[in-house]
């Protein structure tokens, strides 16, 4: 007997589940689905209180653009947090929707959310950004160092939220991030995002050059963000401390490689000799020119092509004076649009600060050519190119065929 009076209440209480279950779920699909059907008043009546009903009607008053109303979405919140105390998702959105009319309501709930979520990331950002917006950095601190280690994403959007006084001096936010490879460069790149390089090289220098590995993961990523954002001086500066010295003699020449005697994109794609890999032209390695070391490169041509072949990307001093000179030969050469070595600033622009005579036509011997060009003002960054510029003749193909030679490659530094 006692044992079917166990199974009876078993079942009694498994019936009395459900149906709450099914109203409250029945409540769930009336406030998903049928949001505008019924006032949200009568909704709540489908059922007796519940914190899952208060909860979504207070969700649904505090972000429903039709009908938002804070006030009421703190009402009905206050009973969810009533009814289920423990949960801290209710909390959370008490904060939010007393954020309006209740500002002093707000820490007291968002810390209540916190002790009971401590390791959640939302509990923690939460409480970070409202110390930040109060310009509370000290009460801010653990809460932020704890949504960095969780979510190193949220650097920008934290750093952004601290006062001025911070953001004016990296060095006072470097301590709020934990010393971890995937915060440190979240780090690292707002950094270069806003404009502070020198700040950014610092953070490099400290925590990543030290570490062999650590260059090898992230010195390619951080030399292209500082590429990208036009920092090439800098970027520079990291790509010769963690790339292969191949710095062509003598040692003056500001070109990488410029004697070939390493192979081209030896350097990977940021600086260095780059290719751009074109059917019609096929660059390889030679014998050198005369009274030159190392090699030659040498492209042919096979049908139509235009635009840069083999580029690298330098810094240079604004308004300075530098002289380039090279050695070229060519053999069978036919093309209305000769190739020409340019240099270009960097952004690229539609006008060369230098241009070399053309490349000769037909067949001709080894001929050095050389350059004097001055840098313009603000530009500190400058591709040299080896390609074709130029308009083809009207009604003509634009064809370009042979094989032509270049060796000897200098950029130097006038004083």
């Amino acid at each position: 007997m006692w044992r079917w009076g166990i199974a009876s209440g078993l079942l009694a209480f498994a019936i009395w589940f459900g149906l709450r279950s099914i109203q409250a779920g029945q409540v769930g699909l009336v406030l998903r689905y049928q949001p505008r059907i019924a006032p949200l008043e009568k909704v709540s009546g489908l059922a007796s209180p519940n914190p899952l009903v208060m909860g979504e009607l207070g969700h649904r008053y505090l972000y429903d653009l039709e009908s938002s109303n804070p006030s009421q979405a703190f009402t009905y919140l206050t009973q969810a947090t009533q009814l289920a105390p423990c949960d801290f998702r209710w909390w959370r959105l008490r904060a939010k929707a007393a954020s309006f009319d209740h500002p002093d309501e707000v820490e007291k709930n968002l810390l209540n959310a916190h002790r009971l979520a401590p390791s959640f990331f939302q509990t923690n950002w939460d409480l970070a950004a409202y110390y930040l917006q109060q310009d509370k950095v000290v009460q801010a601190t653990p809460f932020l160092k704890q949504s960095f280690a969780q979510n190193p994403s949220i650097v920008p959007l934290a750093f952004s939220l601290l006062p001025e006084s911070f953001q004016a001096d990296p060095g006072l936010i470097q301590p709020l991030v934990p010393q971890r490879d995937d915060t440190q460069w979240a780090f690292v790149t707002y950094l270069v995002e806003n404009g502070k390089p020198q700040s950014a090289l610092a953070v490099w220098h400290s925590f990543f050059s030290p570490y062999p590995a650590k260059v090898e993961i992230f010195s390619g990523p951080f030399i292209k963000k500082l590429i990208e954002t036009h920092f090439v001086s800098e970027a520079w500066e990291i790509w010769k401390q963690s790339a292969p010295q191949t710095q062509a003699s003598p040692t003056n020449n500001l070109l990488d490689n410029g004697d070939f005697a390493q192979p081209l994109g030896n350097n990977g794609p940021n600086f260095g000799w780059q290719v751009t890999e074109i059917k019609t032209v096929t660059a390889a390695l030679d014998a050198p020119p005369p009274k030159c070391s190392g090699k030659s490169l040498v492209l042919e041509f096979d049908g139509e092509s235009r635009g840069s072949y083999v580029w690298q990307l330098l810094p240079v001093k604004p308004l300075g004076r530098y002289r380039f000179s090279f050695w070229s030969r060519t053999e069978q050469m036919a093309t209305g649009v000769p190739v020409r070595c340019v240099a270009q600033t960097y952004p690229l622009s539609d006008q060369n600060v230098m241009e070399s005579s053309p490349s000769a036509s037909g067949t001709a011997p080894w001929t050095r050519t050389e350059t004097v060009f001055q840098v313009p003002d603000r530009i500190s960054a400058l591709t040299i190119s080896i390609g074709r510029y130029g308009t083809c003749p009207p009604d003509q193909p634009c064809s370009i065929f042979g094989r032509l030679w270049f060796g000897g490659f200098e950029l130097q530094e006038l004083q």
